[in-house]
């Protein structure tokens, strides 16, 4: 009954812990949550007991913050809905039994020894974030929880231009660890030390990113103005056979109405719903429509007939028509874009069509388009950490998140994408089919901005890239 007891509350708390993820940003919660767990595995006698009160926060952490899995599974006429419970429980479940063992091997090691501890918990917290992202075929660094200061404030984001997000997880579980002290501890003169030392971490790191963003001034500006097209096309009807050339003349027709002085128009993933082939008919067709004015960086299908495979991919198109740099998608996505150990698995993927998706190959990690170089990440690509390509203009990340409805997932997407930026201490620029659509200079500050379910056109100077 105790230990029924304890699941329980770390369920709760562990969903109140994912309360601090957008679009909620309620940092004090998932610092309250990390408190009360470090407590729980603080004074636990077993490593049983810290792998059990762990895997529950966790899983709890993760459904709450990853509820949103379920609602691809309801498009298509809800050929997939079997597939919830397995989505909403498995995928959690996973993920969490991976972590929480990382967080157990740290008691096993140190129980017992505070000083150690104190120092063991957080980095093996953030060995586990590491093992998440890295995990064959199932990887998914989505909870991360430096992601967590980027709600709460800008100040706080700009350590991840030294150490990433891994960092910046690291100093919130550090914070958590030493607060739990401090309520574990019965002695006065150490709770005032420990709450100091936590308040000092934080103190510090906003002081750093209030220097580096004093530093760095207003924004600047290249002379390379900008459009991105959000045209709000909803999933169901996407791929209907009867829309296709009315969503693609959405865009083309946003693109005409354009001003003359527009350097680069860019469209989300998959906007042209035909696929790209090596005589470049789509591009030639959609030069035209545009009146072989617009240079343009679109989502769309690649497929190759030498090795019979297909891409997920971004293009440049001339205003002449010539594809003049493409991008293949590196890292797909588990059973939305292939399914993986297909000749065992019986299902199909989850996304319209049969065949499975190819990866990209790494040798071809840039997107040129004009004067501007950009590293290309398509949808969930950005969930991994980026290498920084030198020259590189900016950061492009093409979505389609018309998947997810209004779920909290594309605000999530958008905050996590806002991190790639600043951890490179480069632009990004982030289009959705539908979802959230936005700009951001080197430091993570918004430019513009197009809201969720809205379709609406934004023009903007690039921004420069941050002087390090």
């Amino acid at each position: 009954m105790i230990a029924c007891k304890g699941c329980v509350s770390a369920i709760v708390f562990g969903l109140v812990g994912a309360l601090g993820f957008a679009p909620c940003n309620l940092f004090a919660c998932t610092v309250a949550s990390l408190v009360w767990l470090y407590c729980q595995i603080k004074i636990a006698r077993k490593t049983g007991a810290v792998l059990k009160v762990t895997f529950c926060w966790l899983f709890a952490l993760y459904i709450g913050t990853m509820y949103w899995i379920v609602v691809p599974l309801t498009i298509n006429n809800g050929e997939f809905v079997w597939l919830i419970p397995f989505a909403v429980t498995l995928v959690p479940a996973f993920l969490a039994m991976f972590h929480c063992s990382f967080i157990a091997l740290s008691h096993f090691l140190c129980a017992g020894k505070t000083r150690v501890f104190l120092i063991a918990f957080p980095t093996f917290w953030c060995f586990g974030e590491v093992a998440v992202t890295y995990l064959p075929i199932l990887g998914f660094p989505w909870n991360l929880m430096g992601y967590v200061w980027g709600g709460f404030s800008i100040y706080a984001i700009q350590s991840a231009s030294l150490f990433g997000v891994y960092g910046l997880s690291a100093l919130l579980v550090a914070i958590s660890t030493l607060l739990g002290e401090a309520v574990l501890t019965r002695r006065s003169r150490y709770k005032i030390l420990f709450v100091s030392l936590a308040g000092t971490i934080a103190a510090l790191n906003f002081l750093y990113g209030f220097i580096r963003l004093y530093k760095a001034g207003d924004v600047q500006f290249t002379n390379i103005k900008i459009a991105i097209v959000q045209n709000n096309i909803s999933q169901e009807l996407k791929w209907r056979g009867d829309q296709l050339y009315i969503n693609l003349k959405s865009y083309v027709d946003s693109a005409n109405a354009l001003p003359e002085n527009v350097d680069v128009v860019i469209w989300p993933e998959s906007a042209v719903p035909f696929s790209f082939r090596p005589d470049r008919v789509i591009g030639k067709y959609i030069a035209a429509l545009t009146m072989n004015k617009r240079l343009i960086i679109t989502g769309g299908v690649r497929y190759s007939p030498r090795q019979n495979d297909l891409y997920n991919s971004a293009f440049t198109i001339t205003p002449s028509g010539d594809v003049s740099s493409y991008y293949d998608k590196q890292i797909l996505l588990p059973f939305g874009e292939y399914v993986p150990f297909r000749r065992i698995v019986p299902i199909k993927k989850i996304t319209d069509g049969t065949e499975d998706y190819s990866p990209g190959k790494a040798c071809r990690s840039n997107l040129k388009a004009g004067k501007v170089i950009f590293i290309p990440k398509i949808c969930s690509e950005i969930i991994f950490p980026v290498a920084d390509n030198v020259g590189a203009s900016a950061i492009l990340n093409i979505a389609n998140d018309g998947w997810f409805g209004k779920t909290s997932e594309p605000y999530q997407h958008l905050e996590i994408a806002r991190m790639r930026g600043v951890e490179l201490s480069i632009p990004l620029i982030r289009l959705s089919n539908t979802g959230i659509s936005a700009v951001f200079d080197s430091y993570g500050r918004e430019i513009a901005r197009i809201e969720h379910g809205k379709t609406e056109i934004k023009i903007f100077l690039l921004p420069k890239r941050a002087r390090n």
